[in-house]
């Protein structure tokens, strides 16, 4: 196989963490997992995970691309600032998965967004007439 169909394959792999069925997501994860461990396709594939999760705009997507790292080898993994680099989206399940891969304290932060108004505003608002 070409070098350029090789990386199309495996930018098909890796979007397939995005699919709607719960299969397909499972098996492009094993199937990351594997080629991330392998010392032919390790390198290719830890670029091509951290390409897929730096367009990442959803909080599950994101957890897709952690849970692969999460039942790869350790020895295997991207560093941990190599993750955090590629995370566009911070987010408390995020920081939980970063956690749980590299060790106490490797978190990201920053998920802590001004929600703005709660709920409990919009209901007070309600009660009193304004909606």
């Amino acid at each position: 196989m070409a070098l350029v169909e090789r990386d199309v394959a495996l930018t098909l792999l890796v979007e397939r963490l995005g699919w709607p069925v719960k299969l397909v997501r499972w098996r492009a994860a094993r199937a990351l997992r594997g080629l991330l461990q392998s010392e032919k396709w390790g390198e290719r594939a830890c670029a091509a995970l951290l390409d897929w999760l730096s367009s990442r705009r959803l909080e599950s997507e994101v957890a897709s691309a952690l849970s692969v790292l999460l039942v790869t080898d350790p020895a295997a993994r991207p560093s941990f600032d190599a993750v955090v680099g590629s995370i566009t989206w911070p987010s408390l399940l995020a920081d939980l998965l970063l956690e749980r891969c590299y060790g106490p304290g490797h978190v990201m932060g920053g998920w802590d967004r001004d929600l703005g108004s709660g709920p409990i505003n919009l209901v007070l608002d309600v009660i009193h007439g304004l909606h």
